[in-house]
């Protein structure tokens, strides 16, 4: 049986992967985890302008947890990210009995936001790739936007664009 130990993020970690979208589209996708913990708040919000989209993850049985989100990060990404940035907010740990945060306070804090919104389960695996999946899809359908809008613009740049769409690359926080 695999081990159930917490590991905690110090600082920051990313990882490169490929996340396949449908049938054959492949997206190259950088993951930055970050520390939750306030001491490393800071060296957190270097990222923020560089990326396109957060992945915020509170503990359901954590009610602190959840505070501390709603407080902090709906304050930081509304004045250090991008405007049109996707954010997905996730309840954890819904394969635990004790809950402390139900799924409608969840819902109403994403909601209130124009956050997306899932509960996952890290152990059983409930929704990971759902959320991955949304997120990702979210986010390359405004990047798309965005290449769109700069070639009406500039027909040079066109050209270093396509060539650009054929590596598609997300980063996410």
């Amino acid at each position: 049986m695999p081990s159930l130990a917490k590991i905690a993020t110090i600082g920051i970690d990313y990882i490169h992967c490929l996340f396949k979208l449908y049938k054959d589209l492949m997206i190259r996708v950088i993951l930055y985890d970050t520390a939750g913990q306030e001491r490393y708040r800071s060296i957190n919000e270097t990222y923020y302008k560089k990326i396109d989209s957060i992945i915020l993850i509170y503990d359901i049985s954590n009610k602190r947890n959840f505070e501390e989100y709603k407080e902090y990060y709906r304050d930081k990404i509304r004045e250090k990210c991008k405007n049109n940035i996707k954010v997905i907010l996730i309840g954890n740990k819904i394969d635990i009995e004790e809950r402390e945060v139900t799924t409608e306070e969840g819902y109403a804090f994403a909601f209130e936001n124009g956050y997306m919104f899932m509960e996952t389960s890290c152990i059983t695996n409930d929704n990971i790739y759902d959320a991955f999946e949304a997120i990702i899809y979210e986010t390359l359908l405004i990047k798309m936007k965005e290449e769109e809008e700069e070639n009406k613009y500039n027909n040079k740049e066109k050209r270093i664009l396509l060539q650009k769409k054929k590596n598609k690359q997300c980063i996410i926080l």
